[in-house]
């Protein structure tokens, strides 16, 4: 019996942990940009894959014809992404 009763207490302490990770967790937010410089559908595929290889941005949607870009992420700064983005080759332009 008290080994059901530390089970128990078990469960109730790592579903109480469970629910305060998840309100502790950030909700992503948006940074749009533009980005000159791109030419084709790989320029588009080798920005995305090095934006998102960053732990705080989880996607990127880049439109070729217009440059526009909105990254969504977790504390995210035009100094991060522009500095990729100078790295690649590309220029970033802030909205």
């Amino acid at each position: 019996m008290k080994s059901l009763k530390i089970g128990l207490v078990i469960i109730i302490l790592v579903a109480a942990g469970i629910g305060f990770y998840r309100q502790a967790t950030p909700k992503p937010q948006p940074l749009s940009f533009k980005i000159e410089g791109m030419t084709c559908g790989s320029c588009v595929y080798s920005i995305t894959s090095a934006l998102t290889s960053y732990d705080n941005i989880e996607t990127c949607d880049i439109q070729l014809e217009t440059g526009l870009a909105t990254c969504f992420g977790t504390q995210l700064t035009e100094q991060q992404i522009q500095s990729e983005l100078t790295e690649l080759g590309y220029t970033f332009i802030p909205l």
